[in-house]
């Protein structure tokens, strides 16, 4: 993966979290998240880990994933930037096998 990053902005806090906003880690640790999908919130109306990031190192390498608060990323982290376009994801499915299924 390639990031092209223009220059930078001023870090912000506060703001809501949308797709492809990308976070710097407010603790230092050398990568940023990226959210890459919010959960919807289920039928008990929890706020828990409904934010999906993902880490993305400087350099492009994805180091990891993670699910947060809405609030702890709006309030927790400095947004940075966002993402201008985003990769599509295409899944080939696995047919059953043709053996599958049957019983010997």
């Amino acid at each position: 993966m390639k990031i092209i990053m223009t220059p930078t902005i001023s870090p912000r806090r506060g703001e809501p979290v949308v797709l492809g906003n990308v976070y710097a880690n407010s603790h230092g640790a050398p990568h940023f998240k990226v959210v890459v999908g919010i959960v919807a919130r289920d039928k008990w109306n929890r706020p828990y880990n409904r934010i999906v990031c993902l880490h993305i190192s400087a350099v492009g390498l994805v180091v990891g994933a993670s699910r947060y608060p809405e609030e702890y990323i709006s309030q927790h982290n400095d947004l940075v930037g966002k993402v201008k376009s985003m990769p599509e994801l295409k899944i080939e499915w696995l047919r059953p096998h043709p053996q599958q299924g049957k019983m010997k």
